[in-house]
C-alpha cells in the first residue's frame, strides 16, 4: 500500500489547480480543504523560506504522479515536452549528433542553459556533451522515482544565480512509500520505429522512526529514421557518391595571362543516375535538375531520433535520530546507452582535389570513363574571348559511401549522491536548520564510426591510386574503406558540494511574522572533454571535432532572503 502525506497532499492538490488541464485526460486538482494554519511548514520552489501559505511568491505549477500516469509518457523529458511551459521547444535525441542521448527543457523559449533542473531542491551535474555543463540532460532521471514535478514559470536568478533566469523545474523524487509497486508500459506508433517500452519497480518500508523508498527503471525508446516518414524520406546533399567536381584556373596557371580566379562551372560525374533508384550501384543519387551535381538522398539512411535505453536505481533514506533531527539520504544511479546513425561522410572541409595534371583528371580533351561515358568538354572563356581547354584544377563534393554509415554510440553515466541532517532547535522562538553535502558525477563515452580522415584520402588521389571517376581503371573501393576513421569523445562533469541554512521568524507585524534564512554554500565543479588525436588534428570528416578541455570553478556563496507580509 501506499503511505499518503496529508500535508503533502493538501499543498500538491493547491497548487496543481492551474496545471492540470495541460494533460489530457488528467483529473482536475482540487483545492485543499485543510486549514492551513495548523499545517506543519513547508518550502516551495523559488523560496528558502518555509511557510504554512500554500502560495509562494512566484507562479509555481504542480504536476503531480497522477498527472504523470495520466500522459502515457516513459520518460521525464517527454512529461515536460508537452507542457504548455515549453511551448517554444527544447532539445530532445537527435540521432547522430554528439548529444543525441540527451534531452533538456526551455522555459520560455530562453534556452536549456538558462532553465535550472533541481532533484529535491538541489542541483545535479550538467550534461557533459550539451552546454559543457551549462544543461542538464532530462533522460539520466528516472521516471518512477519522480513523486512530482513543480515547475517554476517565472526567472528566480535571485534565488537561484542565473542559470534560472528563464524558470525553475524541481523534480521531487518519492518519499514515505510503502509497499511495492510492479509497472509495465509499451508504445507502439502507428508508423515504423519509435516504439516505446518501460518497467519499473517501487518499493518502500516505514517505521515509526523513518523509512526508506526504492525502485528501478527501465526506460527504452527505439530509433526513427528519416525514410520511415513521408515528409522526411527525401534529403538531397551536393555531395554525393559518385562525386561532382568543380573546375577553376587557379591565378599562377600560365593559360591565364590575367591572373584571377576562373571558374570553369560544377559537373556531375559520368555515372550518376538521372533518379533516384534507377541505379543499382548507386541507389541513392541522382543527378541534379540543372545537371551541374550528383545529388546523394541522405534522408533515405539517417536518422531522425537516435535510439535511447536507460537503466536506472534510486533509493531515498529518512530517518529520526531523535525528537528534533532527521537524517535523510539519496542516490541515483543512471546508465543510458545511445545509438544513432547519419549518412556517410561528406568531406566537406577542407575538399579534396585532383590537379590539372592528375593522370585521372576528368576535365582533359576527350576524356572518358573506362565504360566509354563521356564527362564532356569542359572550357572557360577569358576576358579576352579566348577558350581555353582543360584539364583544370578540381574541387571534389565526394561523400565516402564505402566507407560505412556515421554510426553513433554513446553511453551516458549519473551517480549522485547526497546526505544530511536537518531539524528544529528552541531559540528565537524556534528555528528550523538543514546541513547537505552532495557528490554528483556525469560521464559520457562515444564512439563514431564511418568518420572520415582527409589526409589519407588526399594522397590515394595525388598519387594516383584512386581514381575517383574511373577515367583509367575502376575505382579500388579499398582506399575509400581504408579512409573510413572511428572517432572517439569522452566527457565528464562533476559536481561536489556542502550547504546549509537556518531560519526563524525575524520579529512580528500587524499582518504576520517575518521570516529569514540565512545560509551558506560551497560548490566545486569539474568539467573535461577529450577526443582523439585525428579529430584534434583537424584531420577528420563528418565531424565537428573539437579540442581537449578542462576547466574548473569553486563556487563560495552567502545569501538570504526575507518575506515581509505588508
Amino acid at each position: 500500500m501506499n503511505h499518503r502525506d496529508p500535508v503533502g497532499d493538501a499543498v500538491r492538490y493547491a497548487l496543481t489547480a492551474g496545471v492540470a488541464a495541460s494533460f489530457a485526460g488528467a483529473p482536475a486538482a482540487l483545492f485543499a480543504e485543510d486549514d492551513v494554519a495548523v499545517q506543519e511548514k513547508v518550502t516551495v520552489t523559488g523560496s528558502r523560506i518555509k511557510r504554512v501559505d500554500i502560495e509562494g511568491p512566484s507562479p509555481v505549477a504542480v504536476i503531480s504522479r497522477d498527472d504523470i500516469d495520466a500522459t502515457g509518457d516513459i520518460s521525464v523529458a517527454e512529461v515536460l515536452r508537452g507542457s504548455v511551459w515549453n511551448s517554444f521547444g527544447s532539445f530532445r535525441q537527435s540521432s547522430g549528433s554528439s548529444a543525441q542521448s540527451q534531452s533538456a527543457v526551455s522555459l520560455r523559449g530562453l534556452g536549456s542553459q538558462r532553465t535550472l533542473v533541481l532533484i529535491d531542491g538541489r542541483r545535479m551535474s550538467g550534461s557533459p556533451t550539451n552546454g559543457a555543463g551549462s544543461t542538464q540532460n532530462l533522460n539520466v532521471i528516472p521516471l518512477a522515482a519522480v513523486e512530482r514535478i513543480e515547475v517554476l514559470r517565472d526567472g528566480a536568478s535571485a534565488v537561484y544565480g542565473s542559470d534560472a533566469i528563464g524558470g525553475v523545474v524541481n523534480i521531487i523524487l518519492r518519499r514515505d512509500y510503502e509497499g511495492m509497486n510492479l509497472a509495465w508500459g509499451i508504445g507502439r506508433p502507428t508508423q515504423t520505429g519509435g516504439d516505446e517500452d518501460s518497467y519499473s519497480v517501487v518499493g518502500g518500508l516505514s517505521s515509526g522512526k523513518g523509512n526508506i523508498t526504492f525502485g528501478f527503471d527501465v526506460e527504452k525508446k527505439e530509433i526513427i529514421f528519416q525514410g520511415d516518414r513521408s515528409f522526411s524520406a527525401v534529403g538531397l546533399s551536393a555531395f554525393g557518391f559518385p562525386s561532382s567536381y568543380f573546375g577553376y584556373l587557379t591565378t599562377n596557371d600560365p593559360r591565364n595571362p590575367s591572373g584571377e580566379f576562373l571558374s570553369v562551372g560544377t559537373f556531375p560525374d559520368a555515372r550518376c543516375p538521372a533518379t533516384l533508384g534507377s541505379s543499382q550501384e548507386f541507389p541513392a543519387s541522382q543527378v541534379s535538375a540543372g545537371g551541374t551535381l550528383c545529388q546523394y538522398n541522405y534522408a533515405g539512411v539517417a536518422a531522425n531520433e537516435a535510439e535511447n535505453d536507460t537503466k536506472s536505481f534510486f533509493v531515498n533514506i529518512n530517518y529520526d535520530l531523535n525528537e528534533t533531527t532527521q537524517f535523510f539520504a539519496r542516490g541515483n544511479f543512471s546508465f543510458n546507452e545511445s545509438f544513432g546513425r547519419y549518412a556517410p561522410s561528406p568531406f566537406t572541409s577542407p575538399l579534396p582535389t585532383l590537379t590539372q595534371n592528375n593522370p585521372n583528371n576528368p576535365t582533359a580533351p576527350g576524356a572518358t570513363n573506362i565504360d566509354g561515358q563521356a564527362f564532356g568538354g569542359q572550357s572557360v572563356t577569358l576576358a579576352d574571348g579566348t577558350v581555353v581547354e582543360g584539364p583544370f584544377d578540381l574541387s571534389l563534393f565526394y561523400r565516402n559511401v564505402p566507407g560505412g554509415f556515421r554510426d553513433t554510440n554513446i553511453e551516458d553515466t549519473l551517480v549522485d549522491y547526497m546526505v544530511g541532517v536537518n531539524g528544529t532547535v528552541d531559540f528565537l522562538g524556534g528555528m528550523d536548520w538543514e546541513l547537505a553535502g552532495q557528490w554528483s558525477q556525469q560521464t559520457s563515452n562515444s564512439a563514431s564510426p564511418g568518420l572520415g580522415v582527409i589526409p589519407f584520402l588526399q594522397r590515394e588521389i595525388d598519387n594516383g591510386n584512386l581514381d575517383i571517376f574511373e577515367v583509367n581503371q575502376e575505382t579500388d573501393s579499398s582506399f575509400q574503406e581504408a579512409a573510413s576513421f572511428d572517432g572517439i569523445f569522452d566527457a565528464k562533469t562533476r559536481i561536489a558540494s556542502v550547504d546549509g541554512n537556518v531560519g526563524w521568524d525575524l520579529f512580528q507585524m500587524p499582518a504576520g511574522p517575518v521570516p529569514i534564512v540565512l545560509g551558506a554554500e560551497y560548490r566545486d565543479e569539474d568539467f573535461t572533454q577529450n577526443y582523439d588525436a585525428q579529430q584534434n588534428a583537424g584531420n577528420v570528416a563528418g565531424s565537428a571535432g573539437g579540442q581537449d578541455v578542462s576547466g574548473a570553478r569553486v563556487v563560495k556563496s552567502i545569501f538570504t532572503e526575507m518575506n515581509i507580509p505588508i
